[in-house]
C-alpha cells in the first residue's frame, strides 16, 4: 500500500517506526498550517476507506517529520540572510532573571483564571515566545516553540531517562511532533522544572520560581530539587565545548522588586 499526501511528498508507509499512540492526531489536534490541513484531510480520507490505522499513523508521522525538517532547514537559511533578532541573540542570566521577575510580578498582581502563579507565568511565556500558528495550549497561549531548537524560555518541560542503565535525562518529546516538548501535564518519573531556557539552540538554564504564600513563607522545594534531579539533568544536557547548563532559583518576594514594576534585584 502506498500512501500519498496532497502535498506531493508521496513516501510509502513501509514500516512501523514506533508503537503508534491510540489517539489519532488528525482527529484530536488542530492543524497548524496549510500543509497539516491537507495532511489531516488525507488521513481522514484514508481511514474512511478502511486503510489500517497503524499504517496511516506511520505514514502521517513520516510526512510530519519530513515537513518539519524541511521547514527548519528553510528557517536556518533565512536566518543566515537576515540580521539576528535581539530576542534570539546572546542572552545573559541577568536578562533572563529580569524577565522572569517581570512576569512573576504581573502574575502576583493578577493571575487571571489560573489556580497557581506558575500556571500564569507559563501562559505568559508561551504567548511571548511560542509559535502563534502552532496550535493552542489547553492552559492558554500557543502550544509549541517556534522550532525544535528555538532560543528562549520553555515552561514546564519534563525530562526523563531512557530504559538503558546508562541513559541520560532528555526532554520528553511530543508523540505527534518529534523534537518538540510534550505538553502532557504529568509524565510519570519525569522531573519538571518551572522554566527551561534555550540558548544557541540548546538547553542553557533550568529555573525554579518560588512564590510567597498567603499565610507567609514561600513555596518549598520540590522532591526533584531535594533529590538533586535538576543538577543531574543539567549535567546530562551539558554539551562539550559549551558552558555547562546552570540550575537557578528565584524567590519572587526577595529577588523581584514588584513594587517598582518588576525589576530583579
Amino acid at each position: 500500500v502506498r500512501l500519498r499526501s496532497r502535498t506531493g511528498v508521496g513516501r510509502a508507509a513501509t514500516a512501523i517506526l514506533d508503537s503508534s499512540p491510540t489517539a489519532m492526531p488528525w482527529f484530536d489536534e488542530v492543524p497548524r498550517d496549510d500543509f497539516e490541513t491537507s495532511l489531516f484531510a488525507k488521513a481522514r480520507q484514508l481511514e474512511a476507506q478502511g486503510v489500517d490505522k497503524d499504517r496511516i499513523q506511520d505514514w502521517f508521522r513520516g510526512e510530519r517529520m519530513a515537513h518539519a525538517k524541511t521547514k527548519t532547514e528553510a528557517e536556518k537559511k533565512e536566518k543566515t540572510k537576515a540580521p539576528a533578532k535581539a530576542e534570539t541573540g546572546q542572552v545573559t542570566s541577568k536578562t533572563n532573571k529580569k524577565e522572569l521577575c517581570e512576569i512573576a510580578c504581573e502574575c502576583l498582581n493578577d493571575r487571571g483564571s489560573h489556580v497557581t502563579y506558575l500556571a500564569c507565568v507559563a501562559e505568559k511565556l508561551r504567548k511571548r515566545y511560542y509559535n502563534p500558528s502552532n496550535g493552542q495550549h489547553s492552559a492558554g497561549g500557543p502550544r509549541r516553540p517556534m522550532s525544535e531548537t528555538a532560543d528562549g524560555p520553555r515552561p514546564e518541560v519534563s525530562y526523563k531517562k531512557g530504559e538503558e542503565p546508562d541513559s541520560k535525562y532528555a526532554p520528553v518529546e511530543s508523540r505527534t511532533a518529534p523534537g518538540m516538548p510534550s505538553t502532557a501535564p504529568v509524565v510519570r518519573g519525569a522531573p519538571r522544572p518551572d522554566v527551561s531556557w534555550w540558548q544557541d539552540g540548546a538547553l542553557s538554564e533550568l529555573w525554579e520560581m518560588k512564590f510567597p504564600k498567603a499565610r507567609g513563607g514561600v513555596d518549598g522545594k520540590t522532591n526533584a530539587q531535594r533529590g538533586g534531579a535538576y543538577e543531574e539533568i543539567a549535567e546530562d544536557q551539558s554539551q562539550p565545548g559549551r558552558k555547562p547548563v546552570k540550575v537557578k532559583e528565584i524567590d519572587v518576594a526577595k529577588d523581584c522588586d514588584c513594587n517598582k514594576g518588576s525589576s530583579a534585584s
